[in-house]
């Protein structure tokens, strides 16, 4: 009830246009947006413009060319030369005005933003995960140089809110990055996946593992990343790893 008196006093304010009222996730419970509730949110008209991510490839989540139907279709690369992981949900497609507002929470510190981005995927997986959900989740850990400089994993951040909201296993520094290495932004993908080999590691005390993970970041580009860290948990005796996005970039020449 108290909840409900603040949101009527103090209206939410739209993250991208300003206006006030609840729109980007009146279908759940009030405890359900107390999760994620920041002061602002996304008005439905603009939850709108985010362009979705439906058609797309089951294992990397890149846009399939529209008439292409069938079940978990994979795309050329995937099928050429498959990465570690099995299954990618990436919520939306990483252009305008998606692309601002990771960007808001990634490079600018907006942590507020990063609850709403947070609230549109559990939205989203809970929709579109129709299978069965995973053991526990994982999110792709920064160096610790990074994480200093940052003052805060992004990644990390979005997991928390998707493991207590979907009430899924949150398993910390259970996947290590030992090695610093350039931000994948700069690279191109050649360079991206020599960039990222080697980097990360399982915690050497870690030896109960579960059956089914998921790796949440924020965005896949070439999924060089999530590949590098799939196969070392798979390597460690993970039997399924998937990926869980906000948003599919296209892949870079």
């Amino acid at each position: 009830m108290i909840s409900k008196l603040v949101d009527k006093i103090y209206p939410p304010v739209c993250v991208l246009c300003g206006a006030s009222g609840q729109g980007g996730h009146q279908g759940e419970t009030a405890n359900q947006r107390n999760k994620y509730q920041t002061g602002i949110d996304i008005c439905s008209a603009c939850e709108s413009d985010l362009n979705q991510n439906p058609q797309a490839c089951y294992q990397c989540a890149i846009p399939l060319p529209a008439g292409v139907v069938g079940d978990k279709l994979r795309c050329g690369a995937c099928l050429r030369a498959p990465p570690a992981f099995t299954h990618t949900h990436a919520s939306y497609e990483y252009c305008w005005p998606m692309d601002k507002l990771i960007q808001a929470f990634k490079f600018h510190g907006d942590l507020a933003i990063g609850r709403v981005l947070s609230a549109l995927m559990h939205k989203q997986i809970k929709i579109l995960a129709a299978e069965a959900m995973p053991t526990a989740i994982i999110s792709i850990p920064l160096h610790h140089l990074r994480l200093h400089e940052r003052g805060f994993n992004q990644s990390a951040l979005l997991a928390a809110d998707l493991a207590k909201g979907l009430e899924i296993p949150l398993l910390k520094n259970f996947l290590l990055r030992e090695k610093p290495s350039p931000p994948q932004s700069e690279l191109d993908a050649k360079s991206r996946k020599k960039n990222i080999r080697g980097v990360f590691s399982l915690h050497p005390q870690e030896t109960k593992l579960p059956d089914h993970v998921v790796l949440v970041d924020d965005v896949m580009t070439t999924g060089s990343t999530l590949s590098e860290a799939a196969g070392v948990l798979l390597a460690g005796g993970v039997k399924r790893v998937d990926c869980w996005v906000i948003a599919r970039a296209p892949k870079p020449g």
